[in-house]
């Protein structure tokens, strides 16, 4: 175990870690606070309690209150799914350029003949013209 005494002019062991007594190796005051604090409601917290909660919460949103709705309905269901939409540098949509796709399958298949490139470019041009599902 190494020597605890402190650097006096950093507060600091050898090793650069906090040395007993050092101020900064306390943490962050309102962190522990904020654990204490939730500790307690977590030991407040009841199966019977949170039953009660959640009937008051429930009765608020179906008398129109919109805040409880939103609130019951995020722990009940869950959140909804966010949409991420993908652009490029400029916001401009991302686009396939089919030029490049083709040609790139056109030099990987160009050991097996002119009928297989055109097959092969044919059929995904198609998939991704069809309309979806």
């Amino acid at each position: 175990m190494e020597d605890a005494t402190a650097d006096a002019s950093t507060g600091r062991t050898p090793r650069g870690t906090f040395a007993l007594g050092n101020k900064a190796a306390r943490g962050n005051p309102q962190a522990r606070r904020m654990y204490e604090l939730r500790q307690a409601m977590l030991d407040a917290a009841t199966p019977e309690i949170l039953k009660s909660l959640t009937k008051v919460l429930a009765k608020a949103a179906l008398e129109g209150d919109v805040a409880a709705a939103k609130v019951f309905l995020s722990y009940a269901v869950g959140q909804p799914i966010q949409a991420i939409e993908l652009s490029g540098p400029d916001g401009e949509a991302l686009g396939v350029d089919w030029g490049k796709v083709q040609s790139a399958i056109s030099a990987a298949l160009a050991p097996f003949g002119p009928e297989a490139k055109l097959a092969v470019a044919v059929a995904i041009r198609g998939a991704v013209d069809a309309p979806p599902d």
